[in-house]
């Protein structure tokens, strides 16, 4: 189904950037209340929330800022692309208890950003012959974030004073939705830009 505006929307970098970083830090809100939540109803380990939350709060400020032109679907394919992979970590887990790692995220990172990608490419996909880039940008923005945060692993080596690094970590936890945001601007562009519309 065709959205409402068949017009390039009228993002810069800068707007599409804060989305992300609003959409990350919203995320981070959910991810918090999921853990403490679940940690009093005593399901402590589970890593799907992580996906749930991060998918769910940036698909929201995405899809707000291109709600007339993509349908609610792209905050659906978002939710889901992420959720899924980190679900799938729970139950190898659970079942074949398979110890959670960080390559293990990592991985379920790249799968979510593919998965959401693929969803919200048949969103797109009329648009423009470029519409394809956003699978392989979706991913590639979702790993820069992902890494950026990973990174809070080396903070420790970095800097020995507390609080320089506790800044560095809060630097770092809400640096990925800027990553997030300035990698992913230069897809959508190059797709928007071949739009067939």
């Amino acid at each position: 189904m065709k959205p409402k505006d068949t017009a390039r929307p009228s993002l810069t970098t800068l707007s599409w950037v804060l989305t992300n970083f609003l959409g990350w830090f919203f995320g981070i809100v959910l991810l918090l209340s999921f853990s403490i939540s679940f940690d009093a109803i005593g399901l402590e380990g589970y890593q799907f929330f992580m996906g749930l939350s991060m998918g769910l709060g940036v698909g929201w400020m995405q899809w707000r800022a291109l709600k007339s032109h993509v349908s609610a679907r792209w905050l659906l394919f978002n939710t889901l692309g992420m959720t899924i992979p980190f679900l799938m970590i729970d139950l190898l887990h659970l079942f074949l208890s398979v110890e959670h790692q960080t390559l293990h995220l990592a991985l379920a990172v790249a799968l979510g950003g593919i998965l959401a990608g693929l969803g919200q490419y048949s969103l797109i996909r009329y648009r423009s012959s470029n519409a394809w880039l956003w699978i392989p940008g979706s991913m590639i923005s979702w790993v820069g974030a992902a890494l950026t945060v990973l990174a809070l692993d080396y903070t420790s080596v970095l800097f020995q004073n507390n609080w320089l690094r506790f800044a560095s970590n809060l630097t770092l936890i809400l640096a990925g939705g800027v990553v997030l945001g300035w990698i992913s601007i230069g897809f959508l562009r190059k797709i928007w830009n071949s739009s067939t519309s």
